[in-house]
């Protein structure tokens, strides 16, 4: 494919590769085949957010940590991708604290 770039001028513009891209999201740091445990969980919020997994207290409300709707829905995805083909935004909205979090996604009481 060529694009005129005014007179006299054609630029050769890269082939795209065909289809999405393969492999592993080298910007994700937690592995993909971990199951959901208190852990991983803990980890893929701190991943979201840009912060250590120590830094985030059980009882914290998420959002003061910049926890917003685009993130929200993206560990919503995450999660059920990945072993809670169930989960909605609002079981998550409802309540954006790591530990209900936690309980809701391995069974285990807050």
């Amino acid at each position: 494919m060529t694009t005129d770039a005014g007179p006299g001028t054609r630029h050769r513009l890269p082939a795209r590769p065909a289809g999405p891209a393969a492999g592993p999201d080298p910007t994700r740091s937690t592995p993909m085949n971990e199951p959901l445990s208190p852990d991983r969980i803990r980890a893929d919020v701190a991943e979201l957010l840009g912060c250590d997994p120590a830094e985030i207290e059980p009882d914290e409300d998420l959002r003061d940590l910049g926890l917003d709707s685009v993130r929200l829905m993206t560990l919503v995805e995450r999660w059920r991708a990945e072993g809670a083909p169930e989960l909605e935004l609002p079981d998550l909205a409802e309540k954006p604290e790591l530990a209900h979090w936690t309980a809701l996604l391995t069974g285990a009481a807050s």
